[in-house]
């Protein structure tokens, strides 16, 4: 099928961009001899297929795949927000954040391939997952609170590297569980008696935890301080009765 003798007429930028999102698929995107190779730049594409000039990319990174297949997955689910619940539509606008030689490995995928979003997933993993990033769950079990460290920046810690878990795909209950293992004390012997039904309800109730413990811990300070401080005027004063 050549796309230059199919494409709709579109009178309008907006009719195009439509047209794009509809039909935008492994299943429909294929391009004439002239272009269907590895090396298409998406943004020459849109021009000599669609007359397209595109100002900014909806969905895009600097590179096709940041660091590696995970990340970028992570990323293009982030930014697609609360439509990313859809399969459906996860597998339509995927080609929006490929750039470069992945978009032109997304067009080469053999039509009707590409039926759900798992499917997706794996391609994409296949073609450019790095398993030296991957990590498993050992390594994650070896994630644990620093010193000085707040609930917040460790789970933060935790969750980028769970994220490089792709082998291994913790439910969100079991990534409390081991999350709730390497908490320090004194926070980690509350958090054990808890039940968390996700990561982000855990980091919320041992903040306000952690808020208040540190308030305890001040006030005891000062009042410790205090004290100290009024035994020894106490002490100076009585040797000066004596002298």
């Amino acid at each position: 099928m050549n796309l230059q003798n199919s494409t709709p007429a579109a009178s309008s930028e907006l009719e195009k961009q439509a047209w794009l999102a509809k039909y935008a698929t492994p299943a429909n995107l294929q391009f004439d001899s002239c272009s269907q190779h590895r090396g298409s730049d998406q943004c020459t594409i849109l021009r000599d297929q669609f007359g397209m000039v595109p100002k900014r990319r909806a969905i895009g990174y600097s590179k096709p795949y940041p660091n590696d297949s995970i990340e970028h997955v992570s990323r293009y689910l982030a930014q697609l927000g609360t439509i990313s619940a859809s399969d459906e539509l996860r597998v339509r606008f995927f080609a929006r954040s490929l750039t470069g030689s992945a978009f032109g490995w997304y067009t080469s995928l053999p039509p009707d391939s590409i039926r759900t979003w798992k499917q997706m997933e794996e391609q994409f993993h296949m073609q450019y997952h790095s398993e030296a990033s991957e990590v498993g769950i050992a390594d994650l079990a070896q994630v644990w609170q620093k010193r000085r460290e707040t609930v917040s920046e460790y789970i933060q810690r935790f969750r980028a590297i769970r994220n490089r878990c792709y082998s291994a795909r913790l439910t969100e209950k079991e990534a409390v569980e081991l999350a709730v293992v390497g908490l320090a004390s004194p926070i980690k012997d509350m958090a054990s008696q808890a039940d968390y039904p996700s990561l982000a309800h855990m980091v919320q109730k041992l903040s306000l935890y952690e808020q208040r413990h540190e308030l305890y811990q001040d006030k005891f300070k000062r009042a410790v301080v205090l004290v100290e401080t009024e035994e020894d005027e106490g002490c100076g004063r009585s040797r000066s009765s004596s002298g």
